[in-house]
C-alpha cells in the first residue's frame, strides 16, 4: 500500500473526544428495507450486519422524525419511544462490527409522498411551485409553528 494512504487506516479521534478505529465511513444510503411502520426488518438487518466491519463509522440511512414528513417507503423511523427498540438494534448490529453507528435524521418537507402521510398535510420552509396553485397549502407551507414543531421534532428524536 502506498504509504499516503495508511492513515485512513489509523485511529481518529473527533473534536468531541470519540475515537474511531479508521477514517472509513459508510455515507448515508436511503434504503427500502425498513418495514411499513419504520421499524427494522429482517431484510434491513441482513444490510446493515456485513455493511459496517472494515469501518471506523457508519451512518445510517435518512430516519424520518415526524409523521408528515415520509419520503420513501421502506423509511426507518425516529418518531416516538414506539421506535426506540429498533433504533438501538441498529446501533447494536453495526457497533457489534466495530463501527461507530451515526442517526441520520431526516424530514421529506415538499418531497414528502402523499400517500405515505396517513392524511397529514405536507409541511415545507417554503412553498413549492405546485403549492402556489393552491394558496390554503401555500399558507400551510409558510406556518411558523408547523416549521417549528417540525424542528423540534429533530430535537426530539435525538433524545430516544
Amino acid at each position: 500500500m502506498n504509504p499516503k494512504y495508511a492513515p485512513l487506516f489509523q485511529t481518529y479521534t473527533l473534536n468531541n473526544g470519540v475515537t474511531i478505529k479508521n477514517r472509513l465511513v459508510v455515507a448515508p444510503m436511503t434504503h427500502f428495507g425498513s418495514q411499513a411502520d419504520g421499524l427494522i426488518s429482517d431484510q434491513e438487518r441482513t444490510f446493515l450486519s456485513n455493511r459496517a466491519g472494515d469501518m471506523g463509522m457508519f451512518i445510517t440511512a435518512a430516519t424520518l422524525v415526524q409523521k408528515d414528513g415520509k419520503a420513501f417507503h421502506g423509511q426507518p423511523e425516529a418518531t416516538g419511544e414506539h421506535c426506540l427498540d429498533s433504533l438501538k438494534e441498529t446501533a447494536q448490529i453495526l457497533q457489534q462490527q466495530g463501527a461507530k453507528a451515526i442517526l441520520q435524521i431526516h424530514h421529506g418537507g415538499s418531497k414528502a409522498i402523499d400517500d405515505l402521510l396517513d392524511g397529514l398535510d405536507k409541511i415545507s420552509a417554503s412553498a413549492s411551485e405546485a403549492e402556489h396553485a393552491r394558496e390554503a397549502t401555500a399558507e400551510r407551507s409558510r406556518s411558523t409553528h408547523r416549521l417549528l414543531c417540525a424542528s423540534r421534532r429533530f430535537g426530539a428524536s435525538c433524545r430516544f
